[in-house]
């Protein structure tokens, strides 16, 4: 029979749990009694799991004021590991295309003709210091080297590829001009 107008619910707990409970309400001091706890965990539980909405105390519901944040530190870790993924994709698909690249003869004539048409540098570094030549590119740039060779751009990065891959002095950068990417081929003296 209700109980000033309420049915009552009972529930049986291993004693260990009914102790812990009680601890949890008196060192927390957030409810007054057993009920209010179990009432509230049934109420929390019924709106994580989407049955039912609803406001938790914790939250301030409104009249709440703006917080400035500083994100610039965020802003430049995001930045970094743009770059970073950029640099992860690119190496995979010059993987990639030098692996497809082995199986072709004519590719790998082209990337013998590229070999000797690449930069020769001590340092890396120099390249992204050095400006373009006057047609607005450094000379192991991919689109450049297929003017010099007269073959399609496609064809000559999967030969890039290809040699970055079988010659560890063949080797390629990514120079950062005006915020944009650049990728420079050469080899390392």
């Amino acid at each position: 029979m209700p109980r000033n107008g309420r049915d009552q619910i009972n529930i049986a707990v291993q004693p260990e749990v009914k102790a812990e409970w009680e601890e949890a309400i008196e060192e927390t001091g957030r409810y007054e009694s057993m009920t209010q706890l179990i009432r509230d965990s049934v109420e929390n539980e019924l709106i994580r799991i989407g049955y039912k909405q609803g406001v938790t105390e914790d939250i301030p519901s409104g009249g709440s004021q703006p917080v400035d944040v500083d994100l610039g530190g965020i802003e430049d870790e995001i930045a970094e590991m743009k770059a970073e993924l950029r640099g992860v994709n690119q190496r995979i698909e010059r993987i990639s295309l030098a692996t497809d690249a082995q199986q072709d003869t004519e590719l790998m004539d082209l990337a013998s003709e590229l070999h000797d048409e690449l930069p020769r540098v001590a340092d890396a570094e120099t390249l992204s210091e050095e400006s373009p030549t006057d047609s607005g590119a450094w000379e192991g740039q991919p689109w450049r080297l297929a003017q010099d060779v007269d073959h399609p751009e496609y064809d000559v990065t999967r030969a890039l590829a290809l040699l970055e891959q079988q010659m560890s002095r063949v080797k390629s950068t990514t120079v950062i001009v005006d915020g944009s990417p650049h990728d420079v081929y050469y080899v390392q003296q």
